[in-house]
């Protein structure tokens, strides 16, 4: 499937049941989804070899990359999800939610990353890490978690985290 073609499906009226069923895809080319709204989908186990960009997105829906592999930056900024963020098992270089809003759960249980950059971040439910690898730095500056954030067997490289709100509770962090 060609980046235009997935943009196509993403971008129809989000219909609550319905969703983009694009598991183990391959994209050869940088997709760009920044500024559109975007209805459920499930691109688990999906490859994206030039990154994937959603600056700016308005995820209304599920939006499920579990298991995808990121070959350069995962570049949410500034999305806003009505619903989960399933990243679990995720590989990527480079994930960027700084100045994101996320009304359910932001799940990276088992991801392999560099850097992770939940900076300036609400996330309304809580931010799970169980397990997972970020080699450089964890970046939590001034985010609000307001379910609390959960990293049993998890590994950083540095954290920062001035500013950090945490409502929840913390386990293991």
């Amino acid at each position: 499937m060609i980046p235009d073609a997935l943009r196509d499906m993403l971008t129809q009226p989000w219909v609550h049941g319905a969703h983009f069923d694009g598991r183990g895809l391959r994209f050869t080319t940088p997709v760009v989804l920044d500024g559109v709204t975007l209805r459920s989908f499930d691109l688990s186990g999906a490859v994206f070899d030039q990154g994937l960009s959603a600056r700016g997105a308005v995820f209304r829906g599920m939006a499920w990359l579990k298991g995808a592999e990121v070959h350069g930056p995962l570049d949410l900024r500034g999305a806003v999800f009505c619903n989960d963020l399933r990243l679990d098992g995720l590989r990527a270089d480079a994930l960027h939610l700084t100045e994101a809003r996320c009304e359910g759960v932001i799940d990276l249980d088992g991801a392999r990353l560099n850097a992770l950059h939940l900076d300036q971040c609400i996330c309304l439910a809580n931010v799970s890490l169980g397990g997972a690898q970020v080699l450089g730095a964890l970046d939590l500056s001034d985010s609000d978690l307001m379910g609390g954030v959960w990293a049993r067997g998890a590994q950083f490289g540095s954290i920062a985290s001035d500013g950090l709100l945490v409502e929840g509770r913390t386990v293991d962090f």
